[in-house]
């Protein structure tokens, strides 16, 4: 079952590249200025589906990419996550694609991903979207954010956090969801999907290796940086107080074109929960400045 190329069978919208050392599998909807999409944990590449929709019919082409790890894309031999490495991979699939320039859009821990991307390649991308996650500027990690959120710490306690979340038929992944987005009513058939990936094997694995990768010498040295690139920062209100001040600190460090949107009754998943709202706001926000 876990074939990366049996997994195109039957969606034309399903493709590979290979990317440096790995194949990442990515779904490619629609023409136009290109837009890349970087999913979640827990979550995968079918969490954009209505969003390529949109972008298709407002005329852009968009890449939802499956994370190096994440299934159908392949687990690296290595077992590499850095953030640096992650940004590699973005950078390298526009340059495959054929384009010189992109906009990306990355929610939760991928969000660090198109913040990373934007400051080390502001030629590159020219627009973001992030969700669920502030500017790394004003994002503190202390003792408070910690007790919120505590995943960030035993998620990076190596094989131990896979036997955790792997435990009881992956209930962890059941408690995330409650947990991060309270007021969702949680599709099952998205629950089923996620379950299904994280099952295979090593996916869980990869998956939560995210959390104890390093983030590169690279990474490391511009990533509290001011954005220079028009941001749209989407965020929901039912996050823990703690993240709440750093959103609202975090026009501080992006430009006067940029914009911050706090959602009602709205957890992790702005872009699920309110889809409606999110993609008034996401199609507005890249029509303000054309890029080709």
């Amino acid at each position: 079952m876990d074939n990366i190329k049996n997994a195109c069978n039957g969606d034309p919208s399903l493709k590979i590249l290979q990317v440096g050392a790995v194949e990442l599998a990515y779904h490619d909807v629609g023409d136009g200025p290109l837009v890349i999409l970087l999913h979640g944990f827990p979550d995968t590449a079918y969490t954009w589906k209505k969003t390529q929709t949109i972008l298709k019919n407002a005329g852009y082409r968009s890449v939802a990419l499956y994370l190096r790890g994440y299934f159908p894309s392949q687990i690296p031999a290595d077992g590499d996550y850095s953030l640096s490495t992650l940004v590699y991979d973005v950078i390298k699939l526009v340059e495959k694609l054929g384009y010189k320039k992109c906009i990306l859009i990355g929610h939760d821990w991928r969000a660090m991903i198109t913040y990373a991307a934007a400051l080390l390649h502001p030629n590159i991308v020219t627009k973001i979207v992030t969700l669920a996650i502030p500017p790394p500027a004003v994002s503190l990690t202390n003792i408070r954010e910690r007790i919120a959120r505590p995943h960030n710490i035993y998620l990076g306690w190596g094989k131990i956090a896979h036997w955790w979340v792997n435990r009881k038929e992956l209930k962890a992944l059941d408690f995330f969801y409650r947990q991060w987005s309270p007021n969702w009513l949680i599709p099952q058939q998205h629950m089923t999907h996620i379950k299904q990936v994280f099952s295979l094997p090593g996916r869980t694995a990869a998956a939560v290796d995210y959390y104890s990768a390093p983030m590169g010498k690279e990474v490391e040295s511009i990533i509290n940086s001011p954005i220079n690139q028009p941001t749209l920062v989407i965020y929901g209100l039912d996050e823990p107080k703690v993240r709440l001040s750093m959103f609202s600190n975090a026009k501080s460090v992006l430009t006067d074109t940029s914009v911050v949107s706090a959602f009602k009754m709205v957890g992790h998943w702005p872009h699920r929960e309110s889809p409606i709202k999110f993609h008034q706001k996401l199609v507005k926000f890249l029509a303000d400045i054309n890029i080709s």
